[in-house]
């Protein structure tokens, strides 16, 4: 599978999104994937970097032709896109690469992030910073849950970093 190709196969999809959800963001959450994938030598490489791929974009006959054409099984382009599903964080992943995608995604940028992207979004939707504040406290805040158990402690650190930053920001601001 040729992971340069099916880049720029997607990378249409992703010219119509946020700054922070364009393929940088799928850059970030491959970095982290792969590194996962290393503890986990029986997860299929080529279904997180296509599932990946895939996260932010509507399934399409596009994308599945792309990837059959590319030699990949039905079976396989199946788990693909179940792995693509379960990234998003409100899903329950089941299968290993989805679980790898999932947590990828939670972790993504590291425990500053979380923060960074939530303000960065809300300036690009036009919402003013109590606004912003307000969707970070009822969406984010608390929110989401790893699948795999050595994420854990990351993401709880994340959260408490987000949470502590939200508190502060509060105090000096509101």
């Amino acid at each position: 599978m040729d992971e340069k190709l099916l880049k720029e196969i997607c990378a249409p999809y992703y010219k119509k999104k946020d700054q922070m959800h364009n393929l940088s963001h799928i850059d970030r959450i491959l970095s982290l994937a792969k590194q996962m994938c290393r503890r986990y030598p029986q997860a299929s490489l080529q279904t997180v970097i296509c599932g990946a791929y895939l996260h932010g974009i509507p399934e399409t006959g596009e994308i599945q032709e792309f990837l059959s054409s590319m030699g990949i099984s039905e079976q396989e382009i199946q788990d693909i896109i179940t792995a693509s599903r379960e990234s998003l964080i409100e899903q329950t992943s089941l299968s290993l690469e989805g679980k790898i995608l999932h947590d990828a995604h939670l972790l993504e940028g590291g425990k500053t992030f979380l923060i960074t992207k939530s303000l960065v979004t809300g300036t690009q939707r036009g919402q003013s910073l109590e606004e912003t504040i307000a969707f970070i406290e009822k969406n984010i805040l608390g929110k989401g849950k790893v699948s795999l158990i050595e994420n854990e402690n990351t993401y709880i650190e994340k959260q408490t970093y987000a949470k502590n930053f939200i508190y502060d920001l509060k105090k000096g601001f509101l």
